[in-house]
Parts: C-alpha cells; structure tokens; sequence
C-alpha cells in the first residue's frame, strides 16, 4: 500500500518539466521530490520512508520585529511572535537583499541561513543582536523568518534602518564640465576640490542607476550605493579629463561621482545630468535595406554562402533595430515578431539598437526564401512602419541547396565586436542575442 501513497503523492507535488512521476512500480520510481514555490526541492529515498502525513496551521506563523536602537556593531530589537510562531530565525542584513526577499520570500531561509542567523524559541522586549558589522549611511534590516511547530518557514518579516553617514573630512566635491557632446561620446572634465583624495565615477543611462543597483547588490554584496560605484569605476586623483564613447543619441545620462576625503572614506554621492546630441527628427522613421552580395566567404576557416545585407537610416530615425528570417517563419509569426523588434530591451544591452548605416551579414544556404525587416524610431521615439524586404538567395556552383537547415529556425549571422558585459566607468550590459526568433 506504501507505494501507491507514495507514487500519488509525487504526482502531485513534482513540477512538470523539472521532475517527472514514473508508473507505480517499486523499481522505476525509488525517490520523493518535494518542490516549492521558487524551484528549489528537497529528495527522499521512498524506501527509507514509514510514512506520509499532512497536518494543518491555522493563521500566521511570524515573529514580529522592531529596531529600537543600534550602532555599527549591534542592535536593539524587540521580537514577539505569534501564537502560531514556534520559533524565529534573526539577523540584520543589507536593506537591499531585505527588500527583495519580501517580495520573494521563499528565499528568506536560504538567505538567513547564508548570513549565519541564530534561531530563537522565545520573545524578546529588548533583545541586543551582537556579533554584526555595520557600514555607515547604509540602509539595513532586522529581519525574522518565524517556524511553526514542525520546524516549516512560514513569514518573512523586516524593520528598516540607515546607520549614520561616515565623519567626513572637509567638504570633498568634484565639478564635472561637458566639454563637447556628440551623438556617442561625452568629453569631461573632472575637477576636484582640495578635500577630495581620489574619485571614482560611473554612468548610466536616465534612471538607471537604482534599478543596476537592486539588481545585483545581492549578487556582488553591495551594501549601498557608494560600493557599487567604487567597484564598477574608474578612480583618478586631481583633475582629469575623460572621453565615453559608446553612448547612444538622444539619450540622457546620469554621471555618478564618489569623492573620497583624506582618510578614504566616502563623501556624498554626486549625480550629474548630461545628454548626447539629438539625432532624427519628428518625421517618419524608415530604414533602407538593400541586398550587397551572395557568396562564399570565410566562417571561422570555412567557405559558407553568406547573404551581405546593407541597412541605411533616413535623417529622421533616432534608433532602429533589425532581423532576418526564414520565410515561412516570418509568415507564421508575423505579428511576435513585430512585436519584439519594437520593444526596449529589459537591461541595458549592447548591440539591441542600430544607430546609423550598418553592413551585416547571415549564413543563408542557396535557394532559400527569407524575409529581412527593419523598424525604426523617430527622434521623438515614435516608431514607424517597418521596412521589410523579401528575397530569395540565388544558387551558387557547387554548394548544395539547403545542405543543412538553420538551427531552431535561425539564420547565423556573423558577429560585430561587442562591448564586454563590463567596463569600468560603465554600469554593465548584457550582449544581445544574434538573432530574434523561434521555430521554423
């Protein structure tokens, strides 16, 4: 009987595609995968199990907590628990990670357990947290995780601080000047003030910089935002003068600065508002496409048949992004294809947006039909009707036709030197993906 329990529950509890419940027969399925909510599991060995059990908990299992003092070495809590909450992890953790985790609380245990965070069965008035490190003018947590009776994480709870900002010396500042803005680069000029022992700065594009920093504050342990900016800059003493090139038109930026002050603690953020020059204008966007040649060519020491495609932008485009596709690919998918061509991209992505006239070429065997689209912005980042192009690659002597189909429907297309996913004075980006469709 043991097995058929066991066999029903897998059933029930495995995710599909992840995990899959085999027939109800002792030798195929031998292991009980437990599944939550974000994809984590714990396994069990079905033949060491006496038995299954599901029990109940009614209302909420949390230990309520409230910062009533601290320093940069411990803090003052009180934590009463519900009548449910057996007992409660605590720690005080960054205010980043916090705030993720109570939108994702079903990390809290894995990230409490990461910190080292003592476990208690009992309330606390004034309870002092010792043993942690704190950083000034950062914003911080106490958080509790709360267990019920059968040792089960149940609720995510946090109470929210900044400690004090360093002491600093002076008054350490930089003034930066726009020397010239063109449509990719900004030419600057730092100059710093006699408190100012060294700088750091970074940029990014309008509003990017606190989305960068909730991001992978977890991921590098950025504490705030300072750190961020000193890992990610570049650093100088005195004055200098600095060209970023790279930037996109008609595109407004954000210049972060990190004074130091002698004793190399951080001053006060600095963020200075800058654009690059304005490209397009408020007519319609259209972008030429035009077919350069068919032929061999040399992929990585190999002749392939390669279509040369040239796209050229009217004086009225801002931006405007491309794509070759099978064509019954395009026929079928038409509209999602559209549709992702005409979308911003999730995180800053080198490679997403063309700019002006471009040379590409895509690995297309002979005789095939394809569909080549571009769809531009103006300079008011009002799109226009995409520009599509339908062709046919003629034959070439002695290359067999369709001698091997794209892989999952894509055409390969040579790659143009991209940016890194980092470069120090720039906040990261990720590569764009060569080709931007599925099936075939």
């Amino acid at each position: 009987m043991k097995k058929y329990i066991l066999s029903s529950l897998l059933l029930s509890v495995c995710l599909s595609g992840t995990f899959t419940a085999v027939a109800d027969n002792e030798t195929s399925t031998n292991r009980m995968i437990v599944v939550n909510g974000n994809g984590s599991y714990k396994g069990f060995n079905v033949g060491t199990i006496d038995h299954v059990e599901f029990a109940s908990v009614e209302g909420e299992v949390a230990a309520n907590v409230k910062v009533l003092e601290f320093d940069l070495e411990k803090a003052v809590l009180e934590v009463k628990r519900t009548p449910e909450c057996f007992s409660f992890k605590v720690n005080v953790i960054p205010g980043v990670v916090a705030h993720q985790l109570e939108a994702n609380p079903l990390s809290a245990e894995s990230w409490l357990d990461r910190y080292g965070s003592p476990e208690y069965a009992e309330d606390f008035t004034k309870g002092t947290l010792s043993g942690i490190t704190l950083d000034y003018g950062t914003e911080y947590a106490a958080v509790t995780l709360g267990y019920d009776m059968y040792g089960v994480a149940c609720e995510f709870r946090a109470d929210y601080f900044t400690t004090e900002s360093a002491p600093v010396v002076g008054n350490p500042m930089v003034d930066v000047k726009v020397v010239n803005a063109d449509y990719t680069t900004l030419e600057l000029d730092f100059i710093p003030n006699e408190d100012v022992s060294s700088f750091y700065f970074v940029i990014f594009g309008e509003g990017e910089a606190e989305s960068q920093y909730n991001m992978f504050a977890p991921m590098f342990g950025f504490k705030n935002m300072g750190e961020m900016i000193r890992m990610w800059g570049l650093e100088h003493v005195g004055n200098y003068s600095y060209t970023y090139k790279d930037l996109e038109p008609n595109t407004v930026q954000e210049l972060y600065v990190l004074p130091l002050d002698a004793n190399g603690n951080h001053a006060p953020l600095q963020v200075f508002k800058m654009s690059t020059k304005a490209k397009g204008g408020p007519g319609d966007a259209v972008v030429d496409i035009k077919i350069d040649s068919f032929s061999l060519t040399d992929w990585d020491g190999e002749m392939k048949p390669t279509l040369a495609i040239s796209f050229t932008p009217n004086d009225q485009t801002w931006a405007y992004r491309i794509g070759v596709y099978p064509a019954e690919t395009y026929d079928s998918n038409e509209a999602e294809i559209l549709a992702e061509l005409k979308s911003d991209p999730w995180m800053p992505t080198s490679g997403w947006w063309q700019f002006f006239d471009l040379s590409s070429e895509y690995m297309i065997d002979p005789e095939t039909a394809v569909v080549i689209v571009a769809v531009a912005k103006n300079g008011e980042g009002v799109w226009g009707e995409p520009s599509i192009m339908r062709y046919t690659t003629p034959a070439l002597e002695g290359v067999a036709t369709k001698a091997a189909a794209p892989r999952n429907g894509e055409f390969k297309k040579r790659k143009n030197p991209v940016r890194n996913i980092h470069r120090a004075g720039f906040a990261p980006s990720v590569s764009e993906r060569t080709v931007r469709m599925t099936g075939k």
